[in-house]
């Protein structure tokens, strides 16, 4: 039987946070500066949301980054979890289908 993996052997730390109201261009400034693939959003000190580089590139297209905020093309239904949160249905084997952090 395969051991299940746990969310603390896939997540990466520090975690890095943007406020929703934040420009695009700073989003992509810090995501690069930072080697990120991902940030954290929050709204009103609550986590909001997630920014993934590819919403950015999704709706970037025609838009200058400068004049659209984090808040407009952030990923919905973002699922937190603790470090040792099992995560059901994924194995060490599973993990190689996925992009490195």
């Amino acid at each position: 039987m395969m051991r299940q993996m746990k969310a603390g052997e896939l997540m990466s730390a520090p975690i890095v946070e943007i406020e929703a109201d934040a420009s695009l261009s700073a989003a992509a400034e810090r995501l690069h500066t930072l080697h990120l693939a991902r940030l954290l959003v929050r709204e009103d000190g609550e986590l909001a949301d997630v920014l993934a580089v590819s919403d950015i590139v999704r709706v970037i297209g025609g838009v200058p980054a400068g004049r659209r905020s984090v808040s407009d093309v952030m990923s919905s239904g973002v699922v937190a979890c603790r470090h040792l949160s099992k995560l059901p249905g994924l194995s060490p084997a599973k993990v190689g289908e996925y992009p490195a952090k």
